[in-house]
């Protein structure tokens, strides 16, 4: 009875005043049942077939929503003055609320934590959609600021049949804290259960900080707890609520109602609400129809026809005319106005943007006032001291975390640098001779540029080692990711680009004595690394090189720099094992990673899949060219270690110290074994050359395999047609996929006076 009133009020100011010229507010009501849905749908109807104009919901979310929902079909706009938000709020493009939301309490919540230096926050929420979508709202606030260094969520599991919450393992977890602040999110109910549950396992203590969301109801359960229940209410003393204060006393318009609002007849009230009590939201339901009327003049200024074709519209509002064309949604009705409830604008959701909030701790089963926030004042104004958990007014003192992960000064962390680090100098030192001796045959012909390409992935794949071992700060989560993927990417990228793309082709001359010359199509080099000592040409060239690995790369940009843009990864600690980690905000649930970098992970397992799948195709390549075995063992090589490597990365249920030391062992494996296998002959060689007087001779060698060689099947001396038997390189070219058509060797006869070519398969 109290909104009513209030809602009255309004009508009977905004009449008298004349807020909007030329129209006049009347005020129709049905009643509800906030456990019968079909009364409510009822009441709907009946009201939205008196045509009216706007629509003030009650505090019941689900009423609400029936409302809403029918509101917004014929563009009525509805203001709520209750408490509950809705979750799927584009449904609801006309419905605003006078009531501050859950997230500026999480707002005001931080602000608090923060005026008390406390690094390590843990978020308790339940399973519902309403309290998971708070929760990571606060999770994510919390990690875009610079005061808060170990945030955890924790879902609990509440059981509506005995009125009890499980907390998991969040109590073993909490062991590498030496106290956190715990902010509990969900209904009233479940967070006094998830308090009686921290209680069963001694975490009501000095070094632990509960704060409720919704002081009132939460106070009004504890009160009603039975006295022989097995939790006394006094076992909470210290506990902190916070919540949307209704007594605003001070505040011009809100003492200006207080006066008006005790004036109204008892009858008015019917004996329910007592005229001094404001708790039952009567200034918010006043500020619901003043911000209604102050919308509709603001859309009649702005009608298209002017403001008398609007106002006839409104007159026959049956037509639905005028809904239609001022089409009245939630930034309608933001005009600057301040009411008894504070300051009214609300953003795109129809929530408020700025709210008032009080703070409370519990002492002897009661709620004591204590600290106030104003609006978007970012400070807080404590009116006295707060009592914690065990009685004490002085704050807890949170000491740094204590944390498992090796260090530069550990045992095992001085190990993996020290291996990593040998490795990454060698693999510069093999770079530096690369350069130096770009011009050398055996350099020149597997291409310098490439060799640098596949040297600089494995010094970032060995760097990665090195930031691994490293403390977490925002710069060292963003290089990890990074290294890893460019490290992969340009590994297996640069021998994709280079031993398994489309190979260039030639014509070469074959002659045998009497032949006469005969083109045929061989490829210039078939899968060559620097094996073949003697290979004369690349068969790419470096700028085919550089655009194809660069289009690799830039495939892999796209989700890696949305990633670090939308949602960067951030340093905090797993509570489950003390583990200092890198994690966003938005994990993906079971695998607890970002999208964004599954995404890419699986691009890059779809690179080693595509690489494995030509490595495998050319799998019997003739012994000329053998280095194709040599490259498909780098690629299969590198496709195990990578799928290896990823539910260590991923799963957040392996052991951590486990998973980080054989992480990094499978990162350092795939390096070395390519960095051997790629360009230990290479350096062996130019560390000890052949001698010179057999040079020529395997230059001619070398040379011969690049043409086709063939063999003469009959006598001179027979009266029969001369024909040549040989070994080619061919292959049959897909119309769709030519880069995955393989070389084979195949034998051929050549028929020259014929001047036939037959393929024997």
């Amino acid at each position: 009875m109290g909104g009513i009133v209030a809602i009255r009020m309004a009508i009977d100011t905004i009449n008298a005043k004349g807020v909007v010229p030329g129209a006049t507010f009347r005020f129709i009501s049905e009643n509800t049942s906030p456990t019968d849905p079909a009364t409510t749908i009822f009441a709907a109807t009946s009201i939205l077939s008196d045509n009216v104009t706007a629509v003030i919901s009650n505090i019941s979310p689900n009423m609400t929503s029936v409302v809403a929902l029918l509101a917004s079909k014929f563009k009525i706009p509805q203001c709520s003055f209750g408490y509950n938000s809705l979750a799927q709020k584009a449904m609801f493009p006309y419905l605003f609320r006078t009531d501050t939301s859950g997230k500026l309490l999480c707002d005001a919540v931080l602000i608090f934590v923060g005026t008390q230096k406390w690094l390590n926050i843990v978020i308790l929420f339940n399973g519902d959609s309403e309290s998971a979508h708070l929760a990571t709202y606060l999770e994510t606030k919390a990690r875009n600021s610079t005061l808060f260094k170990n945030i955890i969520l924790s879902q609990t599991l509440y059981n509506e049949t005995n009125n009890s919450t499980d907390l998991g393992e969040l109590p073993e977890s909490l062991a590498y804290l030496t106290g956190a602040v715990m902010v509990l999110i969900g209904k009233p109910e479940q967070q006094v259960a998830s308090l009686q549950a921290a209680k069963a396992h001694n975490l009501i203590d000095h070094n632990h900080v509960f704060i409720a969301l919704g002081a009132y109801e939460i106070n009004e359960i504890f009160r009603s707890l039975p006295n022989d229940s097995r939790v006394s209410v006094r076992d909470f003393d210290g506990l902190i609520m916070v919540d949307t204060p209704w007594n605003l006393t001070g505040l011009p318009a809100y003492d200006d109602f207080l006066a008006e609002y005790r004036t109204q007849p008892n009858s008015s009230f019917g004996g329910r609400v007592d005229p001094a009590d404001l708790s039952y939201r009567q200034p918010k339901a006043y500020s619901c129809m003043m911000m209604i009327a102050y919308g509709i003049n603001q859309a009649l200024n702005n009608y298209p026809n002017g403001r008398s074709a609007g106002l006839d519209d409104l007159g026959n509002i049956a037509t639905g005319v005028f809904l239609k064309t001022a089409n009245m949604t939630q930034l309608t009705f933001n005009t600057g106005w301040t009411g008894p409830a504070g300051f009214m604008e609300v953003d795109r959701n129809g929530e408020l943007t700025v709210g008032n909030h009080q703070f409370y701790f519990l002492q002897n089963g009661s709620a004591v006032f204590f600290a106030m926030h104003w609006g978007n004042d970012s400070n807080l104004t404590i009116i006295t001291p707060p009592v914690y958990f065990g009685g004490s007014t002085q704050a807890p003192v949170f000491e740094p975390i204590i944390c498992t992960n090796p260090s530069y000064t550990d045992p095992g962390g001085v190990f993996m640098v020290s291996v990593a680090g040998f490795w990454m100098a060698c693999s510069f030192i093999v770079m530096i001779a690369v350069i130096w001796n770009r011009n050398v045959r055996e350099i020149r012909a597997s291409s310098p540029l490439f060799a640098c390409v596949e040297l600089i992935g494995l010094m970032m794949a060995y760097a990665t080692v090195l930031i691994e071992v490293a403390k977490p700060t925002t710069a060292i989560c963003i290089l990890r990711p990074t290294l890893a993927i460019f490290a992969y990417v340009l590994v297996l990228g640069g021998i994709i680009a280079k031993n398994f793309s489309f190979l260039r082709l030639r014509c070469a001359s074959i002659s045998h004595r009497s032949l006469h010359p005969i083109s045929l199509i061989i490829p210039r080099r078939i899968y060559r690394v620097f094996r073949n000592k003697y290979a004369l040409q690349t068969a790419i060239r470096d700028s085919q090189l550089m655009r194809m690995v660069t289009s690799i790369l830039f495939i892999v940009m796209v989700p890696y720099l949305v990633w670090m843009i939308a949602d960067p990864p951030r340093p905090t600690v797993s509570f489950q094992s003390g583990f200092r980690v890198c994690a966003s905000g938005y994990r993906i649930p079971g695998l607890e990673t970002s999208p964004f970098l599954f995404a890419i992970f699986i691009y890059c397992l779809g690179l080693g899949v595509w690489a494995g799948y030509l490595a495998y195709k050319t799998r019997r390549v003739g012994k000329q060219w053998s280095e194709s075995r040599t490259i498909g063992y780098v690629t299969y090589n590198l496709t195990f270690c990578a799928a290896l490597a990823a539910p260590l990365y991923f799963v957040s249920s392996i052991e951590s110290l486990a998973s980080f030391y054989m992480y990094n062992s499978v990162v350092m494996f795939a390096a070395t074994f390519t960095l051997f296998i790629l360009f230990l002959p290479s350096m062996m060689h130019l560390v000890n050359p052949p001698k010179k007087s057999s040079s020529s001779k395997r230059m001619d060698e070398g040379r011969s395999h690049s043409r086709a060689r063939f063999t003469e099947l009959n006598e001179p001396s027979e009266p029969t047609v001369q024909a040549y038997e040989g070994e080619l390189a061919v292959r049959t070219r897909r119309k769709l996929w030519p880069d995955l058509s393989p070389w084979k060797m195949k034998k051929v006869v050549l028929v020259p006076s014929k001047k036939l070519l037959i393929l024997v398969d």
